[in-house]
């Protein structure tokens, strides 16, 4: 869905149940309608650039999603709720204004990818090792530490964790 689109398809999305992939980029709402919630189906869910400032999947149905990504939103926080997401892989929350990760963060115990460029993080939680099936971590423009840098490097040494 492009941004000069109609906003009402999105209302409309449970129309297509069976939808695997939804991409929306540009097209500025304040909330993700609770239509896309609906659509049990779903695997990839990206909503970049969309203005975004909160988003909350305590009350997502889409237990089969694996891809999500809100790069280019305006969130300040990991979104609440992703914990109901069991089968996520794949977290992009790029370009937006996160400047720490709850330890909620380690509850993802699918997560092999996990994208967080260009926000303000400068430290992970320590449950982060806990994270056995992580693969990388993309941390570019963020104003981490060296000395947090080789933490992560330490306490988690089968990961890559990338930073420049």
């Amino acid at each position: 869905v492009q941004h000069n689109s109609e906003k009402n398809i999105l209302h409309n999305i449970k129309k297509y149940r069976k939808i695997q992939n939804l991409a929306v980029s540009g097209m500025r709402m304040e909330f993700i309608p609770s239509e896309i919630f609906e659509l049990h189906q779903l695997r990839y869910l990206d909503l970049h650039y969309c203005a975004l400032q909160k988003v909350d999947f305590s009350s997502c149905k889409m237990n089969d999603l694996i891809g999500l990504g809100l790069t280019g939103n305006q969130l300040t926080e990991i979104p609440a709720g992703l914990s109901n997401l069991p089968f996520l892989s794949s977290l992009d929350l790029s370009c937006n204004k996160i400047d720490r990760l709850p330890d909620d963060i380690c509850k993802l115990t699918q997560i092999t990818a996990l994208y967080l460029d260009d926000n303000k993080i400068s430290v992970l939680p320590e449950c982060i090792q806990e994270m056995k099936q992580l693969i990388r971590v993309s941390l570019k423009n963020n104003p981490i530490s060296d000395t947090e840098k080789e933490r992560l490097k330490k306490a988690v040494p089968s990961t890559i964790f990338v930073f420049e």
